[in-house]
Order: C-alpha cells, then structure tokens, then sequence
C-alpha cells in the first residue's frame, strides 16, 4: 500500500520561490527518500488509523515535499464535536482552524496531493522525580 519518492530538497531553489531569496543559499542540495500513502489507498489506510496522528499532505510539486498537514482524530473530544475520522487543519478558506472528512479532504484535493504520509503522537513519558541529596 506504501509508496517512495526520491526528491532533491534545495533550499538555495526554495527560498527565492517563497519571496525570501537570502535564506539557504550555503546550504547544499540533499536527497530525501520518503514513504507515504498514495491517496488511491487512503480508506484502506484509515480502516488501520488510530488518532491523535499527525498527518502531512504530500505535493505534486517536484519541489517541495509537504503542502499541508493536520491532525488525525478517530474519536470526537466532546459529544458536541465532529464525528470520528476528522482532520482538523488550518483552512485558508475559511481563516481558521477546521474539522473535516479526512477522505473528502483528500479527494477535494486530489490535483494536489500524491498522498500522505502518518505520524503517530503519543504521551511522553512523565519525568521521574529527581532525587534529591540532603
């Protein structure tokens, strides 16, 4: 179900593209291998997804990896939020943060996206009590 792309990140080609063309210009080019979800596979993959997950949106654009990201939830906080499966994202549309079908998102956005790839958030771990020495 997994994919790979190989990409050339150059922070010298970037940062013009962005309006900030004196960032990365020492920095050298380096390749990145990254696995990810093609969206064809996306209800497959979610039928596997427990949340909070944190989820990137994989571009079409040869130069830039990551277009978008957002949170994953399988299951609603409250009874008076959105039902399970939702991602919740920063809408430019809208000016604010946002709950939707992950599925729709994705297919909404089909010419933009290859996939996604998933990244499981859990607790960290609670700092042990330092001893202290009298």
């Amino acid at each position: 179900m997994a994919a790979q792309i190989t990409r050339t990140i150059s922070k010298r080609a970037f940062f013009p593209k962005v309006k900030a063309p004196e960032l990365g210009q020492n920095t050298p080019d380096q390749k990145v291998t990254l696995h990810y979800i093609p969206t064809k596979h996306a209800a497959q993959a979610l039928e596997q997804l427990t949340g909070p997950t944190l989820i990137t949106f994989i571009g079409k654009a040869d130069w830039l990896f990551a277009l978008h990201c957002g949170l994953y939830l399988d299951t609603p906080t409250t009874s008076h939020e959105a039902p399970p499966g939702q991602l919740y994202h920063a809408s430019s549309k809208h000016q604010k943060v946002v709950a939707v079908s992950l599925l729709d998102y994705l297919q909404q956005n089909a010419t933009r996206y290859l996939g996604f790839t998933v990244h499981a958030l859990n607790q960290p771990p609670k700092p042990t009590p330092k001893k202290t020495t009298k």
